[in-house]
């Protein structure tokens, strides 16, 4: 149970250091991206991920 939360945080971070890097670098390309995968993957984890990226 323990691992699987470190994995999760590591995975995370890694993702919000990623989306971080294309804000930075490509942000037109990026927001239409997050709210495809919003609509795809239906669940409020992503959005959570994508208020994340529209707060930076």
């Amino acid at each position: 149970m323990e691992l699987k939360m470190i994995e999760c945080l590591i995975f995370l971070l890694t993702i919000s250091i990623l989306l971080r890097f294309l804000v930075s670098h490509c942000a037109y390309f990026l927001f239409p991206l997050i709210n495809i995968l919003d609509l795809v993957l239906n669940s409020s984890y992503n959005l959570k991920i994508s208020h994340l990226v529209l707060r930076y």
